[in-house]
């Protein structure tokens, strides 16, 4: 695609439209001075919000037309280009491509630190491996100033490149205790796009360092390749790990890695894995039913532990992650639908929840919602909020999984205390710190 020329773009004031790579760019010639600031804007909205992904070609012809001229426009289609490079949906071949055409685009914003676009140009340039943009996004990652979705970002440039001092970096970030759960979350989601035994091993010794709600984020990472799979069982049969913080949907996941080793210790560990539903839940919704109505709770307790445990997927009260269905209005008329909804969570599921299992080309197991599903990708909300886009020749294999995301037995990885606090929690109309919450209505109100 040649470079672009306002000129033969817009040859009068009252605008005109360009298509380049199948994409419609709309522009409006404001006078000598070039393109209007808001039909740039638009331009760039138009060609990076595209609901099948990013036409690359539209927006290096866009960017290479605004980089001297709009740098917010700029910043977006570079963040774009980004984003679509990380995603690997983009072939070596064509990836190679877009390094020939926009390396020299961006060497001036990347040679000058005080560049408006010298950060996004940084991000763009790593994925290509350039050393200088490495070391900066290396001091971006360790920062301790810095904002967690910065250094999240960071992180994500760094696993992606498949950088020496990637391992150490996450290393440090997963045991410092001042490390935000949030931070943590996204540098045990980024380790995923390394390979490697070593990903596996540094996140298994950092274990008894990781907070509770960083452990199920970390289980989701471990069962996703079979060679970090072996280290978890290895540790859970050695007693260092508890087996209770793997559920259902997990040994399902080790079991389509298709390893005979694998599937042998799942067997030694865990006897024969259900691909159904367990009829026997029935009976621990009564036993929990009864535990619940003898005894009262706290919810305030109870608020630490759906934190904990259900807000890997679920909100409520504009808290958590938007995976399963926002509980705030959903799954709580009574507290027998509660009950079931929580501790027998595969007796009815929705269309829209109903997870899939992706094997890929290189040998991870994905189990998610799918949120978009085309000719060219499918994009996966896993547990924990995390979006993964898999490109379609990437898919080995895909299929719909009968259970359902949301683990059963729940009652195996708390306490009764805890059980007790979180439904007193969840049987709240309004957060515990609002004075005016009331009791739901109950099909047994006893408290």
């Amino acid at each position: 695609m040649r470079r672009s020329n306002p000129m033969a773009i817009a040859g009068s004031r009252s605008g005109a439209i360009a298509i380049a790579g199948g994409v419609l760019l709309a522009f409006a010639w404001s006078g000598p001075s070039g393109l209007d600031r808001r039909a740039r804007a638009a331009a760039a909205r138009d060609a990076v919000d595209q609901p099948a992904g990013v036409d690359t070609d539209s927006v290096v012809g866009l960017l290479e037309l605004v980089i001297d001229s709009d740098p917010d426009s700029a910043r977006r289609c570079l963040g774009a280009l980004h984003a679509k490079l990380l995603s690997g949906e983009v072939d070596a071949r064509s990836a190679e491509r877009l390094r020939e055409r926009l390396a020299p685009i961006v060497a001036p914003a990347l040679a000058d630190s005080g560049h408006a676009l010298h950060r996004a140009s940084a991000f763009l340039a790593a994925t290509w491996g350039d050393a200088g943009a490495l070391t900066r996004i290396r001091e971006w990652a360790e920062r301790a100033d810095g904002t967690d979705a910065e250094r999240g970002d960071a992180f994500a440039v760094l696993m992606f490149s498949n950088d020496s001092a990637a391992i150490e970096l996450a290393n440090k970030a997963l045991r410092a205790p001042e490390t935000s759960s949030a931070l943590r979350a996204r540098v045990l989601e980024e380790l995923a796009r390394r390979r490697g035994a070593e990903t596996g091993a540094m996140v298994l010794s950092a274990w008894p360092d990781l907070p509770a709600d960083a452990r199920p984020r970390a289980i989701e990472l471990l069962t996703q390749r079979a060679e970090w799979a072996r280290g978890l069982l290895a540790r859970i049969e050695e007693g260092t790990i508890d087996r209770n913080e793997l559920g259902t949907h997990h040994l399902l996941r080790l079991r389509a890695h298709a390893d005979p080793g694998l599937a042998t210790s799942v067997g030694r560990l865990f006897g024969t894995v259900r691909a159904t539903r367990d009829p026997q839940r029935e009976s621990v919704i009564r036993d929990v039913r009864a535990l619940v109505l003898a005894q009262p709770g706290d919810p305030h307790r109870g608020w630490d532990v759906f934190r904990r445990i259900c807000g890997q997927c679920h909100r409520i009260h504009g808290e958590g992650q938007d995976v399963g269905p926002d509980i705030t209005v959903n799954g709580r008329a009574s507290l027998d639908q509660l009950l079931s909804n929580v501790l027998d969570p595969s007796l009815v599921i929705g269309t829209a929840y109903q997870a899939s299992v992706v094997v890929t080309t290189e040998g991870r197991v994905l189990t998610g919602l799918v949120a978009e599903q085309g000719s060219t990708r499918t994009v996966l909300k896993l547990q924990g909020g995390k979006t993964e886009i898999v490109p379609a020749d990437a898919i080995e294999s895909m299929r719909t999984s009968p259970i359902s995301l949301m683990p059963e037995g729940i009652e195996q990885q708390l306490t009764r205390r805890e059980l007790v606090d979180l439904f007193a929690f969840l049987r709240l109309d309004k957060p515990p710190t609002d004075p005016s919450a009331r009791l739901l209505p109950d099909s047994d109100t006893a408290q």
